[in-house]
């Protein structure tokens, strides 16, 4: 009879050197796992192998931890000791140093200004200016428009006639303030011109409205309007009322200097020659040369208070700015 004899191996290096610790465990000679030896079988304690591992793991961090404290007791020992010695440091006094100021301003020249004595009379003198007349309308978007006739009563030139309305309600409380200022820049000596005057939204209860008209004394550097003349134009109605119109025509520069910024202003009148309406717009030209022309279309009728029975239409520029310079 034949006795079959298996050699164990240790399962974590496979050496057959194990020797026997007891009948149910073992020691590999080699790799030093310990085994558990069940029959023919062998395998590695967990729990004996996670116990040395963790020995040697720790034994390893102690040993690191000596080295690098040696290391670092054996340099600060070898440093030198650098002794500061203790002074005491006093802030000193704000000190406000002494200022001696003295008045060192120039002398300004006045030379370079020129006034005579009629402008200083003028800028003395309060602007005469007068509403003649006044027509009262409605925009089709329920605005209150004024028209008003100013003229220029005193007997110096003014500039910047205007106008102006204030509403109150009937406890005198006032609700609604607005200027207008007419195209005309300058008015001389009993010369009038129209002021449009423009409430978008009116107070829609019951109220009184106060006007009067103003202006202004004409500057040093003030820049005089130059006339043009409107060689033809054409009214071409656009309702049944004859209220809204295209005011086409054309204007000549009949000046031997150049004029800028042209403005058409048209003018609707009754068959008394009163103004029932006013529109303006600016020529096609930016600039008009000497003895050249410009097309234009004026759009009327939100500013007209009924048909017209005729037009009245001018044209008026200012002298280029260069040329002015240059006077």
């Amino acid at each position: 009879m034949s006795t079959s004899v298996k050699v164990l191996k240790c399962p974590a290096c496979g050496s057959s050197a194990i020797e026997n610790t007891s009948h149910t465990t073992a020691k590999c000679s080699y790799c030093g796992s310990i085994l558990q030896i069940n029959g023919t079988q062998a395998s590695i304690q967990k729990s004996q192998n996670k116990s040395n591992r963790r020995t040697i793991i720790f034994s390893t961090i102690g040993l690191l931890v000596i080295v690098f404290g040696k290391i670092a007791y054996q340099h600060y020992r070898d440093k030198p000791v650098i002794n500061i010695p203790k002074q005491s440091i006093q802030t000193p006094k704000a000190i406000v140093p002494q200022i001696d100021i003295k008045s060192n301003l120039p002398t300004i020249s006045t030379k370079a200004i020129k006034i005579t004595e009629n402008d200083i009379k003028q800028s003395q003198v309060t602007p005469q200016v007068d509403i003649v007349d006044t027509t009262e309308g409605a925009t089709s978007a329920g605005g209150r428009f004024w028209i008003f006739t100013v003229k220029n009563n005193g007997q110096n030139l003014v500039a910047r006639p205007g106008a102006l309305v204030s509403v109150f309600d009937l406890n005198g409380k006032r609700l609604e303030e607005q200027k207008g200022w007419s195209k005309i820049e300058h008015l001389q000596p009993q010369q009038q011109t129209e002021v449009l005057v423009f409430i978008s939204k009116p107070p829609k209860q019951k109220y009184n409205v106060e006007i009067s008209a103003f202006a202004q004394n004409p500057g040093m550097y003030d820049v005089p309007q130059e006339s043009l003349e409107v060689s033809d134009f054409t009214v071409k109605t656009k309702d049944e009322r004859q209220i809204r119109a295209d005011i086409i025509g054309e204007v000549k520069n009949i000046k031997d200097y150049q004029l800028d910024y042209v403005t058409v202003i048209a003018l609707a009148k009754d068959q008394s020659d009163k103004t029932i309406g006013i529109a303006n717009a600016f020529v096609s030209t930016t600039h008009i040369k000497p003895g050249e022309s410009s097309g234009f279309k004026v759009t009327a009728g939100t500013f007209v208070t009924h048909k017209p029975s005729k037009w009245s239409v001018f044209a008026i520029g200012k002298k280029h700015k260069k040329l002015i310079n240059n006077d």
